[in-house]
């Protein structure tokens, strides 16, 4: 129990050490990547002369972890878009997200699995089969019948 602790308290020691010299949490960005991002973000931005897009030529410049890359996507997304249409926007920001690793599948892991819509009814083998199709369901706007 006592070297769980002190495992435990080491972990914690380091965590802080981390924070206080990088001044942010989380794991730091390597120069290389840093530079790589910069590079897709600045080439993304090169064609535009617009006071949004200088501001953000510079934001680009200051960041400093690839999470701060992250946050900008919608910015960088909506200035390109502004010029040169949302399409364009897209396939300028693929880059970028190929970089951050970004999968845009925002359907869960069961959907994906099954490529119907409706889910599988199972029916037991000594169900009796019906003769004739369901009827459809009545909504409280369909007229009366007689």
């Amino acid at each position: 129990m006592s070297a769980t602790r002190t495992s435990l308290m080491a972990a914690l020691v380091d965590w802080a050490t981390s924070v206080a010299s990088n001044g942010r949490f989380g794991s730091r960005t390597s120069p290389d990547r840093l530079r790589e991002l910069r590079n897709v973000c600045h080439s993304m931005l090169d064609d535009l002369d617009s006071e949004p897009g200088r501001d953000l030529s510079g934001r680009v410049e200051l960041a400093t972890q690839a999470s701060e890359f992250w946050h900008l996507r919608p910015r960088l997304f909506d200035v390109v878009s502004e010029v040169h249409g949302q399409s364009v926007a897209a396939q300028r920001l693929a880059a970028l997200d190929r970089l951050l690793q970004v999968n845009h599948d925002r359907r869960s892991q069961l959907s994906k699995r099954s490529t119907s819509t409706r889910p599988a009814v199972l029916i037991p083998a000594h169900a009796p089969v019906a003769d004739k199709a369901p009827t459809p369901r009545r909504r409280a706007s369909d007229k009366a019948r007689l």
